[in-house]
């Protein structure tokens, strides 16, 4: 839903007006359609407090083992010169942010993550834990 505002931004006119048909036709209209469910996902992770977000902390410590009961909140594909490179982002139950990076896509929202952790990091702000070395299995 956009908020009710006075003006909208030339991205938010465009969502308004494909929104009223019933069915999108244009190729424009698809890929505006579908950039607003990734903007409002967006949205929705920037009005949680950054700084509560970063009090979170990270899962683990380099090179230890985890293995808990996750929700995947974004997956996305990218081609490398090697093969399909899959970028799965998971939310642990206290919050914190665990990021998988495998050439498998996954299936379901609820599994139970086991791997090892290679890294912590940031992403705009937030802390992230990246782990390699993962299977998984449906909750």
């Amino acid at each position: 839903m956009i908020p009710l505002q006075t003006e909208h931004n030339d991205f938010e006119t465009m969502i308004v007006h494909h929104a009223r048909f019933d069915l999108v036709k244009l190729k424009r209209g698809v890929g505006v359609m579908t950039a607003a469910v990734t903007a409002y996902d967006r949205h929705e992770e920037s009005a949680v407090n950054t700084e509560s977000m970063m009090a979170l902390g990270y899962a683990g410590g380099p090179g230890d083992q985890l293995e808990m009961e996750v929700v995947r909140k974004r997956s996305f594909s990218s081609d490398t010169r090697w093969e399909l490179m899959w970028k799965h982002i998971f939310c642990d139950p206290e919050g914190r942010y665990i990021v998988w990076k495998t050439g498998k896509a996954l299936e379901g929202s609820k599994v139970v993550l086991k791997g090892r952790v290679k890294e912590h990091g940031e992403y705009r702000g937030i802390s992230q834990t990246v782990v390699t070395r993962c299977s998984i299995r449906p909750t």
